[in-house]
């Protein structure tokens, strides 16, 4: 019994990590595409060509929501590593994930409503931008 519940310690352990590195992973690959967009982004506000503009706008576009694409589905795998921790802890009498949730849900908005958000108002900055050039 004993060695059963130090074998799912070392589990909860390493699932613990593994959801660390991901979302490490989530936010490293969400910056990248972000900033990769916004190159794109000023880039293309230098281009004296109008439809050589429009077609790099629409490409950082692209590429900005492609990384929040990416971003939601690391969460999406970050999400079911929680539950199967929660369901972890109540073998082992911890609640270190169930306590996370409680704060989380305690605090609003959350991180992908936030992204969701600043994606839609980047995007309306970008079409205004591209009218007005």
């Amino acid at each position: 019994m004993i060695e059963e519940s130090a074998g799912k310690l070392q589990l909860y352990l390493k699932l613990i990590e593994y959801k660390r590195s991901l979302g490490t992973t989530q936010w490293s690959v969400f910056s990248l595409f972000a900033t990769v967009s916004q190159a794109i982004l000023v880039f293309s506000l230098q281009q004296q060509s109008i439809k050589l503009g429009i077609a790099l706008r629409i490409l950082c576009l692209g590429t900005f929501w492609l990384g929040f694409l990416l971003y939601n589905r690391y969460r999406m795998i970050n999400e079911t590593v929680a539950e199967y921790l929660r369901n972890l802890e109540g073998d082992l009498q911890v609640d270190f994930e169930t306590r996370l949730d409680k704060k989380r849900s305690e605090t609003s908005p959350s991180t992908r409503a936030i992204l969701i958000g600043s994606g839609l108002l980047y995007t309306v900055f970008v079409i205004v931008a591209s009218i007005i050039m």
